[in-house]
C-alpha cells in the first residue's frame, strides 16, 4: 500500500516548536565536544559564556582556550591582570596597555604563591609602575622572550627578569632607570640569552663593562646603539673576542669608536651578517673598506656618514653587501614592519 504524500508530512503545533527551543543541546554533548566548539569563539565571547552556568565556566576556563591572549591598548583595572595570568596563557601581548594600580587588590591573597606559565610576553610601551611591573614579572618563571621597550626597569624589575633563567630574547630598548646592579643580575642569571637589545638605555661606562664581560658568549644578536661617548674601542674588542658567534651587531651612535673597532670585528666576527655603525662620526667613511673581506657580511648600515654620491661609490666596492637598507633595528623586537597580529612570529589573535 502506498502512503499518501500528505501523511509523510508531520504537523507540529506552535506549542511543540516553542518547547523544542528550550532543549539544551549542549547538555547531551561531552565536555570535549563543547570545548571544540568554544575554541572558535573570540575571547570576549568566552568571557560571557563563562557566566552561563558552572559547567560552562569549568569548560571555558580550560587552558587550551587561553593559550594566546592579546590585550593591546587596553586599560586594565586592578585584578584584571591577575585574572588573565590565572588563565595560564603561553603567549601574552600587553603592548601599550595602561595598568591601573594596584596590580592585585581583591585577589591579592590568591596571587601570593601563584606562578603563571607565560613564555612570550610583550609589554612594549606599557604604562605600568615599576612596582607593578616587578610584581607582574615576579609571577613568571618560564619566559623565553620578553619585550619591555620604553618601560621603567629599576633594580627590582631586573631581579624579577633574572628569575627567568631560560630567557632567550630580551628587548629593553629605551628603558629607564636601568643600573649596573640590575643589569648584572640579568646577565649573570640569564645565561641562555641569544638576542639582547639595550639601545638608548643610557648605559654608562660601568654598565657597558658589565655587558662586555658577562653577556652570554654564545649570543647571536646584540644592540648597544646610543651609548654615545661611553662606548670605547676597548669595549668592542673585549666583546667581540668573547662573543665570536654574533651575527647581528648594532653600534650606531657610539661616537667615540674608531677604525680599531672595525679591525676587531674583522678579526673575531667571522659569521657577522648585519652590522650597523650609523652616525659613528669618529670613523672616516673610507675606513669601512676594512670590512670588505668579511664574506658573511650581508647588510651594512652607515647612515649619516656620507653623501649619496659617496654611497654609490661604496656600493660598487661592497658588491655583495647591501648598504643602508635597514634604517631601524629589529633585534629582539616582537613586531617588525606593519604586522600587528603576532609577536616574534607567533600568532596572538584568534
Amino acid at each position: 500500500m502506498i502512503t499518501p504524500p500528505e501523511q509523510l508530512l508531520s504537523y507540529r503545533s506552535r506549542r511543540s516548536v516553542k518547547n523544542s527551543c528550550k532543549l539544551d543541546i549542549f547538555s547531551i554533548l561531552s565536555d570535549e565536544i563543547v570545548l571544540m566548539i568554544l575554541q572558535w569563539l573570540p575571547k570576549r565571547t568566552l568571557s560571557v559564556c563563562a557566566m552561563v552556568c558552572q559547567r560552562w565556566r569549568r569548560v571555558v576556563y580550560d587552558e587550551s582556550l587561553w593559550e594566546r591572549i592579546d590585550l593591546t591598548n587596553q586599560v586594565l583595572r586592578p585584578d584584571q591582570v591577575g585574572y588573565v595570568l590565572q588563565r595560564n596563557p603561553a603567549i601574552l601581548r600587553m603592548s601599550q596597555v595602561e595598568v591601573v594600580s594596584p596590580l592585585f587588590k581583591e585577589i591579592a591573597s590568591t596571587m601570593e604563591d601563584f606562578l603563571c606559565h607565560v613564555q612570550y610576553l610583550d609589554l612594549s610601551m606599557a604604562l605600568i609602575s615599576p612596582k607593578d611591573l616587578a610584581e607582574l614579572l615576579g609571577k613568571c618563571r618560564d619566559l623565553k622572550k620578553l619585550s619591555l621597550e620604553h618601560c621603567i626597569t629599576d633594580t627590582n624589575v631586573c631581579l624579577s627578569i633574572a628569575a627567568n633563567t631560560e630567557l632567550e630574547v630580551l628587548n629593553m630598548s629605551q628603558c629607564y632607570q636601568l643600573d649596573v646592579a640590575g643589569l648584572e643580575e640579568i646577565l649573570v642569571n640569564c645565561t641562555e640569552l641569544l638576542e639582547l637589545n639595550l639601545a638608548w638605555t643610557k648605559l654608562d661606562s660601568d654598565c657597558i663593562d658589565v655587558v662586555c664581560k658577562l653577556v652570554n658568549e654564545n649570543i647571536r644578536q646584540l644592540n648597544l646603539s646610543g651609548c654615545l661617548k661611553f662606548m670605547k674601542d676597548s669595549h668592542v674588542k673585549e666583546l667581540v673576542s668573547r662573543c665570536s658567534c654574533i651575527t647581528q651587531l648594532d653600534l650606531s651612535d657610539c661616537t667615540e669608536l674608531t677604525e680599531l673597532s672595525l679591525e676587531a670585528i674583522s678579526k673575531y666576527l667571522c659569521d657577522i651578517e648585519q652590522l650597523s655603525f650609523s652616525r659613528c662620526y669618529n670613523i672616516l667613511p673610507n675606513r669601512y673598506v676594512k670590512l670588505v673581506n668579511i664574506k658573511s657580511l650581508q647588510y651594512l648600515n652607515i647612515f649619516g656618514l656620507m653623501h649619496s654620491d659617496q654611497l654609490e661609490t661604496y656600493k660598487q666596492t661592497f658588491k655583495s653587501v647591501q648598504l643602508n637598507e635597514q634604517e631601524f633595528s629589529t633585534i629582539a623586537r616582537p613586531t617588525v614592519g606593519i604586522r600587528r597580529t603576532s609577536i616574534w612570529g607567533l600568532r596572538v589573535r584568534d
